[in-house]
């Protein structure tokens, strides 16, 4: 019997080789890896003395078994073309686009910007123009596609509930507007609550805090205290709820959050998010959340962030409509209405900070009233 090998990188490389060799009638025998190569031992003559003779149902089984291997070869080969496509799309797609475009886009990616959402703006901004003014034109589409709140809903909202991540300022944001109220209507029409999980870390924490000092406060650990303390607290104007950290670790995570929708009258339930942390954790945050109400965001500790693009691409992905800032621990500062032109305006400014080493001008914001 004449059997032959053959071997090439790939298997389509291999099967032509036998093809061209041996013809179409080529048996294949085996087909192995050797190294970074595919080796096929193949023959045309299955009738020389050294070949056990098989029955013919036993031959068709085995050509069966050979055209198998045919086409599972020709898939692999098929999936290899594909994984060097897609490894080679990424430096395709950027040779494919302008430059002024890719450098845009890039510009976009430092500024904090999925590649989604970059990609999206660069590709919806005209083309035509010099660098600056398709950065321009990027940072306008970029603003106008971030989601606001009313001008000072949140302040004229009888009832509101800070929620988010350990850490994120919720009991700052809870202070400065328990403040920021009593001083319009006075400390007797302003109650607050502190809505902990079977603990009373928080509620001692805002007990004691000094700027709510002649505001009411109560503590809350589930679903009926809570409903309990709003009773209470029925005849103020302004009622303002601090919640326990959550945390997407924790299977009992979404526990206040049913506690606070199922309340009636329906309270505001707002997610304050720190411009300081990670932006994965509070993406993953978000998702495990689903379709959980939230009102609007509230964005804190923006004096200490270094990046600011996360925060607007999130809030962008999720339909989450922008509030308040508060870039300031001091109770007496009160939290600012935001100006979306500006909040977009010191991202940009905190990307050239961190380029050309800058200081970023101040952010102006609009006066807040209560």
């Amino acid at each position: 019997m004449r059997v032959s090998t053959f071997i090439a990188k790939n298997s389509r490389g291999a099967l032509m080789q036998v093809k061209d060799q041996l013809g179409e009638d080529a048996i294949i025998l085996r087909n192995r890896r050797v190294g970074d190569r595919i080796e096929i031992t193949a023959t045309t003559d299955l009738n020389q003395p050294d070949w056990t003779p098989e029955s013919a149902s036993g031959r068709g089984a085995r050509r069966n078994d050979i055209r198998d291997q045919n086409l599972q070869n020709e898939l692999t080969s098929l999936r290899d073309t594909l994984e060097q496509l897609l490894a080679k799309r990424s430096w395709q797609d950027s040779a494919n686009v302008p430059a002024t475009q890719a450098t845009v886009g890039q510009r976009l990616a430092a500024l904090g910007l999925s590649k989604s959402l970059g990609g999206w703006i660069s590709d919806n901004v005209r083309d035509d123009g010099t660098l600056e003014q398709q950065w321009a034109s990027s940072i306008q589409l970029l603003t106008s596609c971030l989601p606001l709140m009313e001008m000072d809903s949140v302040k004229k909202s009888k009832m509101v509930a800070c929620v988010g991540a350990t850490g994120s300022g919720k009991t700052t944001c809870v202070v400065k507007l328990a403040r920021q109220a009593a001083n319009e209507f006075g400390e007797h029409a302003v109650g607050v609550i502190a809505l902990a999980n079977g603990a009373s870390a928080e509620a001692g924490q805002l007990e004691g805090h000094r700027a709510l000092a002649g505001i009411e406060t109560r503590t809350a650990a589930d679903k009926a205290s809570l409903s309990k303390a709003i009773a209470a607290l029925r005849g103020k104007d302004r009622i303002f709820i601090d919640t326990s950290g959550l945390s997407f670790r924790d299977p009992d995570m979404t526990k206040q959050l049913e506690w606070l929708t199922e309340q009636i009258p329906p309270i505001r339930i707002m997610l304050v998010i720190s411009a300081a942390s990670q932006m994965g954790t509070t993406r993953e945050l978000l998702r495990r959340l689903g379709a959980t109400r939230l009102d609007g965001a509230i964005i804190t500790k923006v004096d200490e962030a270094v990046s600011l693009g996360g925060v607007i691409d999130t809030l962008i992905k999720r339909r989450l409509p922008l509030s308040l800032v508060v870039d300031d621990r001091d109770p007496d500062i009160v939290p600012h209405n935001t100006d979306p032109v500006a909040f977009v305006e010191r991202a940009v400014d905190l990307l050239e900070e961190r380029q050309i080493g800058l200081a970023a001008r101040p952010i102006r914001y609009a006066p807040a009233t209560a």
